[in-house]
């Protein structure tokens, strides 16, 4: 016998769930792996041809980080509860939508669970606006807990709300399901009240007048 509708969506929904987290795990490891190995053979590159070493303090060519004498990056936290659509599901305290940002359409996750906001590196490639290094080290745990070191970002970048602009600073993460998390950073700075139970933000501009923006579930990618 088969398994019935209600519980084959269940399956298929953890099975996805589980695939994406996996997915993370081995970008992120692969990354780390290529990091360390780039740091482990800097001495002898160092010697022989600096000008192929790059500097993972200040980002520039010529030298390795312990060699480094601007400042070190400060080392921030960071939180993100949802980077799927079935985490957003489980959560009551975000709204979803379809947002233009520098004009481009996507899919916008407004989450007041999320410390900073980011942007998915598919997303990224569809953005005329040159990636930036930040000014500090950002350590996000995310929603299964793993914990991943970003440093690299986009800003300000336009997000046009019923036609108003408001910038927002967006940090490079892999994520799945969506384009976009616009988190506490960005909901503090323009001001916002998300409605959870409407599933609506409430916004003003610098002259007090009222806007809004009616949150809609997404379809499936």
């Amino acid at each position: 016998m088969g398994l019935r509708g209600s519980i084959r969506e269940h399956v298929l929904v953890l099975e996805k769930k589980i695939y994406n987290e996996a997915v993370q795990i081995a970008r992120v490891i692969k990354s780390s792996q290529k990091e360390t190995k780039t740091t482990s053979a800097a001495p002898l590159q160092s010697k022989q041809n600096g000008e192929g070493i790059r500097c993972f303090n200040c980002n520039q060519v010529g030298h390795v980080a312990r060699e480094c004498t601007k400042p070190r990056k400060q080392l921030q936290q960071g939180r993100v509860y949802a980077v799927t659509s079935e985490d957003a599901a489980a959560s009551p305290d975000v709204v979803t939508g379809i947002v233009p940002i520098n004009g481009i359409p996507a899919r916008v996750l407004f989450d007041s669970g999320a410390t900073h906001s980011f942007i998915s590196v598919s997303f990224e490639k569809k953005l005329n606006l040159p990636l930036k290094s930040l000014d500090y080290k950002l350590l996000v745990r995310l929603p299964m807990g793993l914990e991943v070191e970003l440093e690299k970002g986009y800003g300000p970048c336009p997000v046009l709300i019923d036609e108003k602009t408001l910038d927002a600073t967006l940090i490079q993460l892999e994520m799945a399901d969506f384009d976009i998390i616009l988190g506490m950073d960005w909901l503090a700075r323009h001001s916002v009240n998300l409605l959870c139970v409407e599933k609506k933000l409430t916004f003003k501009d610098k002259e007090g007048a009222e806007f809004s923006f009616a949150g809609t579930k997404l379809p499936r990618k």
